[in-house]
């Protein structure tokens, strides 16, 4: 019955368009059209065919779809140099592994969202989600990816491709809605990555219902709720004493988890320096090479997502039992280590605090 509509998931998941799949199948692709349309059933040798070209076993085929995004929004915030192609095979492949989430979740206790909705300034939208999730008002967030998750925030890694950065979405699903967010993997720059997530946090809580609003306004407060999230004017006010240098800057770096150069922004936009420093010290930056690259001794480290894997730890053990776990997933083995490797490990994982860390049981 959802034979059709499963087989145009496995193909888009892989990125592929009906011409590309017919090509490697050998068929027209009307037939392929039509098969996933639902007007025509695909006889065994079709079938057989789809699973060696999409390497996805035939026992995920016979599953009933998994649920999909609503891409209209996703669209409308993607990078102008983004083709829409680009960004569809980007939000199939963020469903799959998010179906991943819900196959494993279904076997655990629910992680209570605690993502406020807040219609108000970005400042006052920081106020209440820092107090939300438990932190303080003007110090850093040691790592944000952890305390997004603790607060039922699920993260997909995407693959390292042109036009894939971040984007988030609300997901109904057995009503209740959870807030997921999707980054790009691959990367080595721990500051943009933190400041990507923060961003999509601001949309997350500002943004649910946000057609009244232009797309230049959405981001500008996105942009500004990250910037208060990771940089409160407060602290900030305490710590950017002028004058103002690269070296007090960079030192500032690790503590914060953000670039120098979002620190002399953030010095510009709260009136610490003047317009005419702030272009100083962006021409110092040039001069010293760090605007393509900062110094490596003050690198912040990449945060990795913790959930995913934790919970299949559960489930299927650790080490994980990989057999069981693709027997449940319909998903191979190899996939499936491939996915979790974006995902901490427990060696990995420190703890911000062991009464913070979210402790799962099974349902009864």
């Amino acid at each position: 019955m959802f034979l059709g509509e499963r087989i145009r998931q496995a193909r888009e998941i892989r990125g592929l368009t009906q011409e590309e799949l017919a090509n490697r199948i050998g068929c027209s692709q009307a037939l392929v059209a039509q098969i996933e349309a639902g007007f025509k059933m695909p006889n065994n040798d079709f079938v057989e065919s789809v699973v060696d070209a999409t390497e996805f076993p035939i026992t995920f085929l016979n599953e009933p779809p998994h649920p999909e995004f609503g891409i209209a929004e996703i669209l409308l915030r993607a990078q102008r140099t983004a083709k829409r192609r680009e960004i569809l095979n980007t939000v199939r492949y963020a469903e799959h592994i998010h179906a991943i989430y819900a196959s494993i979740a279904a076997k655990l206790k629910h992680i209570p969202v605690r993502i406020p909705e807040v219609v108000d300034s970005p400042k006052e939208a920081v106020k209440q989600v820092r107090k939300s999730l438990g932190l303080e008002p003007n110090a850093p967030v040691a790592d944000l990816t952890n305390v997004l998750e603790r607060a039922g925030v699920r993260f997909v890694i995407l693959p390292p491709l042109p036009g894939r950065d971040a984007f988030c979405i609300w997901l109904r699903a057995d009503d209740e809605e959870i807030p997921i967010v999707a980054v790009a993997g691959g990367r080595e720059d721990g500051d943009r990555y933190r400041l990507s997530v923060g961003h999509e946090l601001g949309h997350l809580v500002m943004h649910r219902s946000f057609l009244r609003k232009s797309n230049k306004e959405v981001e500008e407060e996105a942009w500004a709720f990250a910037a208060e999230l990771l940089l409160p004017e407060g602290a900030m006010r305490d710590e950017l004493i002028p004058p103002l240098t690269i070296t007090t800057l960079a030192r500032m770096k690790p503590r914060w988890g953000v670039s120098i150069a979002a620190l002399i922004r953030r010095a510009y936009e709260l009136n610490i320096v003047t317009k005419r420093q702030y272009h100083y010290l962006s021409h110092q930056m040039s001069a010293l090479g760090y605007k393509t690259r900062e110094p490596k001794n003050v690198d912040v480290p990449v945060e990795k997502p913790r959930l995913l894997r934790k919970m299949a730890e559960i489930i299927y053990g650790n080490p994980i039992n990989f057999d069981r776990f693709s027997a449940d997933t319909k998903i191979s083995a190899s996939e499936l280590r491939t996915i979790l490797r974006d995902y901490q490990e427990a060696k990995e994982y420190m703890p911000i605090s062991e009464k913070k860390v979210i402790r799962f049981q099974p349902r009864r």
